[in-house]
């Protein structure tokens, strides 16, 4: 499977819950274009829940990052996203398809990271979720476009 999201690098740790928006964007460095490769386990997509996601610990399996922009350049509720093999359209996105926005989503995936325990270091890149649908992978040549994020080009052999 393929996704299109919007990555983001820490840049100052994170030990302890962040009370708010501007409060995160001081921990970010850097936001990027990112493709995913999830790994499922299931064979019938149509059936799966919730449930079954969390049940199974999905996640990536493998990624691939774009080229970053500082966090003062780009609002990433904003960045439109395009996915095309070989030259048929197969995806479309919007950084605002996630429930709240990018950096709401984010705001709760790193209070959720370290009320477990984690800490977040500096360098380490964080993805809040899938842009437009999940593509069933095939081979060919794929072009992402993310806006003014940029483009990511890879093959599928």
């Amino acid at each position: 499977m393929i996704e299109t999201e919007i990555g983001y690098i820490v840049g100052k740790p994170i030990t302890s819950k962040i009370k708010d928006i501007p409060e995160l964007k001081k921990h970010i460095k850097e936001i990027l274009p990112v493709i995913e490769f999830p790994e499922l386990g299931f064979e019938d997509l149509e059936k799966v829940k919730a449930e079954d996601i969390i049940a199974a610990n999905i996640s990536s399996r493998a990624f691939i990052l774009g080229k970053p922009t500082k966090v003062d350049k780009i609002n990433p509720d904003d960045v439109k996203v395009t996915l095309n093999l070989n030259v048929e359209f197969v995806n479309r996105g919007r950084g605002s398809d996630l429930t709240g926005g990018q950096w709401d989503t984010l705001l709760w995936l790193v209070n959720n990271v370290v009320s477990e325990g984690w800490e977040i270091e500096p360098g380490q890149v964080l993805i809040t979720g899938a842009l437009g649908n999940m593509v069933k992978a095939r081979k060919g040549h794929y072009i992402a476009t993310f806006g003014s994020l940029g483009v990511i080009d890879f093959r599928i052999q």
